[in-house]
């Protein structure tokens, strides 16, 4: 493994940090919730928490945002009169009635909480559809940017970073990323960033759990155990949010998880025991998700992906425009694609900027061998194979919406390598707060326009090029002065291993 660093203690975390970082994300997202649908993706999402939680059925034809009331109150924003007319077209055909072709799991849940808004004495959908909008939101897409908030400040203290840091990073993943366009109305890429921020933070603290054990020569305590629970829990509901992505977070950290436990003195009792808690905690997530799919559509894989179920009349979908398929005329095509999804227009960067420092930190990770490091190539692992799947699968850049919405939880995989990146080098922090303040200038713009804006923000390519040369402006200064004697590059001390 070659030398091992020190852990740095985390900072103590006091009730009112956690407390005012609950508070604060719940504020926020509860204040940009938006009382209408906007698009056929959220239309469906909320057509099918209505139908279930008011008429028991996954059927959605007789739902408001089916069939639109003609006298209003409308479930879509007014501007919208060609939702207001068709309603959602996100759905399949089968057996004759329309459902909706999303994974049935957050509707679901979302329909738990509308049953106890309606036991409450509450309006149903129809009786006050702004009402129903908003709270389905916040209690969807909400909850997944205060999720990213408690996710990414819990990953600043376990790795040791000062409270500042702490606070900052959570700023920008919560308001200078793509978090928050993403909480404004329902959809699953906001809702799964938040899962995916508990996560990484979990999969670091239960890494650094088994290091230390190993280091001591002691099997696992009881918090690693808990830890490794929880891990199973969010994994397995990430699966159930994305049926590309979501998978693919479970699998990468499972293999993680296993690969830690490999490395304990005690792993020939361990390793089955940690595999069997993590697919077991996963177990119910997965089952929920492949029962009700397989109840509705007959099939265990996605339902969308059965072309039967797109034909009927007026339908938008066909095979040529289907995701899930290769898409491209030849390997140069889909290299341009893929690398537009990254650094173009609607780029995963431009629309974050201050993730432009994980791949630097991601070489520092790997060069000084730190004790996170098998969780970041896990992260990162997982940020690459979901990238390349949808650049493979895809030709629309997830189509009308702010940035590419697909590549939404993949924000928690890059502030968890930059994170440490910043903590080993601690001269990069002028990089960080220069490329932070575009990034929150950029999450502005995108809360301002919402979700489903198609176009490119208004000032995009101002604060894109701007962000870009002030950077290099501050590196070009930074390296200046290191070649002028005038600063000398930190390093941080190994641990004597027995000492650790």
């Amino acid at each position: 493994m070659g030398k091992v660093f020190a852990f740095r203690p985390a900072p103590r975390s006091v009730a009112s940090d956690w407390l005012l970082v609950l508070v604060s994300a719940s504020v926020v997202a509860w204040l940009s919730a938006r009382p209408y649908a906007g698009s056929w993706n959220d239309g469906s999402r909320l057509a099918a928490a209505e139908a279930l939680a008011e008429r028991n059925t996954w059927s959605i034809d007789d739902s408001i945002f089916v069939r639109v009331p003609s006298d209003g109150p409308w479930p879509y924003a007014a501007e919208a009169m060609g939702l207001n007319v068709c309603g959602t077209l996100d759905k399949l055909c089968i057996d004759g009635r329309f459902y909706s072709d999303k994974p049935p799991v957050q509707a679901w849940l979302m329909a738990q909480v509308h049953k106890l808004n309606l036991a409450c004495g509450g309006p149903t959908a129809r009786q006050d559809p702004q009402f129903f909008c908003k709270w389905m939101t916040w209690c969807s897409s909400g909850l997944g940017l205060v999720l990213t908030a408690l996710g990414v400040f819990a990953l600043g203290g376990y790795l040791g970073l000062s409270r500042l840091m702490r606070w900052s990073l959570t700023l920008l993943g919560c308001v200078g990323s793509t978090a928050l366009p993403y909480a404004q109305q329902v959809n699953q890429h906001g809702l799964l960033l938040g899962v995916a921020s508990v996560y990484a933070a979990l999969l670091v603290r239960w890494g650094q759990g088994i290091t230390q054990a190993k280091q001591q020569g002691r099997p696992m305590r009881r918090e690693d155990w808990i830890v490794l629970l929880w891990l199973g829990w969010f994994g397995g509901w990430a699966y159930t949010i994305d049926l590309a992505v979501g998978p693919l977070l479970w699998g990468c950290g499972g293999i993680c998880v296993v690969a830690r436990a490999w490395m304990l003195p005690q792993r020939r009792g361990h390793l089955w025991t940690v595999l069997s808690l993590y697919g077991l905690c996963s177990a119910g997530w997965i089952g929920l998700h492949h029962l009700w799919n397989y109840l509705i559509a007959g099939t265990i894989g996605p339902a969308n992906a059965v072309p039967a179920y797109l034909h009927w009349p007026g339908s938008p979908f066909h095979a040529g425009n289907m995701t899930g398929r290769w898409k491209h005329p030849h390997f140069g095509a889909f290299c341009l694609y893929a690398l537009d999804m990254l650094v173009g227009k609607k780029g995963f960067f431009p629309h974050q900027m201050f993730l432009w420092l994980a791949p630097a930190s991601l070489w520092i990770a790997g060069r000084r061998r730190v004790n996170e490091l098998p969780e970041l190539l896990a992260l990162s692992a997982w940020a690459v194979l979901a990238w390349l799947a949808y650049a493979v699968a895809s030709n629309n850049y997830s189509g009308v919406c702010c940035s590419i919405r697909w590549l939404v939880p993949l924000v928690a995989a890059g502030i968890a390598v930059v994170a440490v990146g910043l903590r080993e080098r601690p001269d990069w922090q002028n990089d960080g707060w220069c490329l932070g303040c575009f990034s929150l200038l950029m999450g502005l713009g995108m809360a301002w326009k919402g979700p489903w804006y198609g176009q490119v923000l208004p000032g995009f390519w101002l604060l894109y090029l701007g962000g870009l040369v002030t950077w290099g402006i501050v590196r070009w200064r930074a390296s200046k002065s290191v070649r002028s004697g005038e600063t000398t590059m930190p390093s941080r001390q190994p641990l004597d291993r027995a000492a650790a």
